[in-house]
């Protein structure tokens, strides 16, 4: 646990820092400065999408290591020291709300110790032995290689979010790493829920639609995902976060407005982009912005709108391709370009599918070609689909919930006398919806839509009857203390002590090592390869694989590709 500790507090400080500086040249540059009340957590997801797009430029070339780490918190501690006047001077503004209630900073200090347990245990996520893990593994030792998907064809889907972890994981200093960026983010988004609610009780206002729904993500906490560095817990709780932010602007009327928070959006849907391509749909705010002010926005701002989406995006792209051959890893369809250690079209189309057909049907195939995989028909996968998610709690949800929603949209936006924005943002969020639905109707993957759909509507139809909006917030910071009471049970009954003071060791299966033209590659006895040094193959893997030089920097590919 103090290991996990001291890990946060420099993860805090350099993106922290590092957003702190970008949203000071935009206050410069637009006169005014952040939302106040979002500032603590604009800096931080700012500086977090900031440093993993200055990491993914670097990986091109060098190893993301101990001289990356070192450079980060030199050049953060020195624009902190530099600028202590202005941060000492937003401090009370971010912190008082919640250090002048003792029982909200007693919880939250015990939150933090929960959850730095919870972070310190071995995750039940396989998808961090079997590629999440393995591919950080790579990101630390190596600079980018050709081919690198042909060792493990999900290295292909290099989501921007292993590069983040990678950025902080101190493997020079322990011998398995630190990988608790995500419980980091949980703990930062709790301080603002925290804040929030003590404003509210305060204050005693009713709480406003995009607090509602930014309050009520956490009801569902995914608190089984802290652990691990599975990107579904960024696409979630940093969607639902943005389109909260769509909420308040159209509250405001700013949504047409181009300013610092503008600018802090599509950073953070650039960077959601990178994490997983299926979150484009956040970049849909900053088009229509763009489309619709295209003849009134200032040419400078205009070019840098246009051009920033390509800088932002291009050295994520150059990752993918030079791993895996294709500019986004599994879309098959989208080959524009060709290289010898492609991985081959088969591999990369049942990479595809098998996604949708697990997001429907839930198998699991260990299997390395992921041969027989298929895209079912909808009469064959809604039986299965809905005996899956029914027996969850937040499954019946979904299926109870999305119907009456459907309906509640339709009358919103056709009987209502609501907004035009609100409207187009209703419409939006049903289409995506509905493209969740028949394509990965997995509920993590389209959980931030569907709860944002659902709430926004809810929001909206009981907001003309106070006392009922008063009533569902009552109710609502209830279910949010017992979530975090659920949550903090759990791990309680999960104590360990060999946590108290670094992270459990990892497992490291026996290997087979074959060597090939000089170069060892480890074959795993596990479908996994945990905390073996790369270059490690699951055991399962039956390609033939083949080095393209002499040198492991020289990359790999498969026997066909030849």
């Amino acid at each position: 646990m103090l290991a996990i500790l001291q890990y946060w507090i420099v993860a805090l400080i350099v993106c922290v820092s590092l957003g702190d500086f970008v949203l000071h040249i935009l206050s410069k540059l637009y006169r005014e400065e952040a939302d106040p009340s979002y500032k603590f957590l604009w800096q931080f997801l700012i500086g977090l999408a900031t440093i993993t797009f200055l990491a993914n430029v670097t990986s091109l070339f060098f190893r993301i290591n101990a001289e990356f780490y070192c450079l980060a918190i030199i050049l953060s501690v020195f624009w902190l020291i530099k600028n202590r006047s202005r941060i000492v001077h937003i401090r009370p503004y971010l912190f008082d709300p919640l250090t002048r209630s003792p029982l909200l900073s007693f919880l939250y200090v015990v939150l933090v110790l929960i959850t730095a347990h919870q972070c310190c245990l071995l995750t039940d996520n396989v998808d961090q032995w079997g590629y999440y893990l393995p591919l950080v593994r790579w990101i630390e030792n190596y600079p980018l290689i050709p081919g690198l998907a042909n060792l493990n064809a999900r290295f292909g889907f290099n989501s921007a979010y292993h590069m983040s972890h990678a950025i902080f994981s101190q493997t020079f200093i322990f011998r398995d790493g630190i990988y608790a960026l995500t419980g980091l983010l949980y703990l930062i988004f709790s301080f603002q829920i925290f804040k929030t609610i003590k404003e509210w009780w305060v204050t005693k206002q009713e709480l406003h639609p995009e607090q509602f729904l930014f309050l009520s993500a956490f009801v569902f906490p995914f608190f089984f995902l802290i652990n691990s560095m599975d990107a579904d817990y960024p696409t979630i709780f940093i969607g639902v976060f943005l389109i909260s932010v769509c909420i308040k602007r159209i509250r405001l009327q700013q949504i047409w407005k181009m300013d610092v928070e503008f600018w802090s959006y599509v950073l953070l849907a650039l960077y959601l982009f990178t994490v997983r391509p299926f979150s484009i749909f956040y970049l849909l705010y900053p088009l229509i912005f763009l489309v619709r002010g295209i003849r009134t926005i200032p040419h400078k701002e205009l070019i840098v709108l246009i051009l920033l989406p390509l800088i932002y995006v291009l050295p994520w792209l150059v990752r993918n391709y030079i791993m895996s051959g294709y500019l986004i890893f599994p879309l098959y369809f989208m080959d524009f370009l060709d290289a010898d250690w492609k991985v081959s079209e088969l591999m990369t189309k049942n990479s595809y599918l098998i996604i949708k057909e697990f997001a429907k049907l839930e198998l699991i195939r260990h299997e390395y070609d992921y041969m027989g995989v298929t895209s079912p028909a909808f009469m064959t996968w809604i039986g299965p689909w809905l005996e899956n998610n029914f027996s969850l709690l937040i499954g019946k949800i979904v299926i109870l919930g999305l119907p009456l929603t459907f309906i509640a949209s339709a009358l919103l936006v056709f009987k209502k006398k609501i907004s035009r924005p609100h409207k187009g943002l209703i419409v939006v969020l049903s289409l995506i919806v509905v493209l969740w639905f028949y394509n990965y109707p997995s509920i993590r993957f389209g959980w931030a839509y569907i709860l944002s759909l659902m709430i926004l509507c809810f929001y909206l139809g009981i907001s003309p009857y106070k006392s009922i909006v008063k009533l569902s917030t009552y109710i609502l910071i209830a279910l949010l203390f017992i979530s975090y009471a659920r949550s903090g049970i759990r791990v309680i009954k999960s104590y360990n002590k060999e946590c108290l003071i670094s992270p459990m060791e990892l497992p490291r299966p026996e290997t087979q090592p074959t060597t090939k033209d000089g170069i060892s590659i480890k074959r795993s006895s596990s479908h996994y390869c945990y905390g073996i040094s790369p270059p490690c193959i699951p055991s399962h893997h039956n390609q033939v694989i083949e080095p393209r030089g002499q040198a492991i920097t020289d990359g790999f590919r498969t026997k066909k590709n030849q």
